[in-house]
């Protein structure tokens, strides 16, 4: 499992990140929370500049002052 490869177009990034996240998990045998689970299968933004936009924004957030 930790040596298989993924051919996919850099399009389907998002996609192949949860399928390797929820392989390990199985491999692993985590057993999630109900929230947890719908967290690593909810599907994420394919617009690359929303998602950095998002991260930045989630920066200014935890810097918790005013401004």
């Amino acid at each position: 499992m930790w040596a298989k490869r993924y051919d996919l177009n850099l399009k389907d990034l998002f996609d192949l990140q949860d399928e390797i996240t929820i392989k390990v998990l199985e491999a692993l045998q985590v057993k999630l929370t109900r929230g947890e689970q719908i967290r690593a299968e909810a599907g994420g933004t394919e617009n690359l500049e929303a998602y950095l936009k998002f991260l930045e924004g989630l920066h200014y957030y935890q810097l918790l002052t005013i401004e």
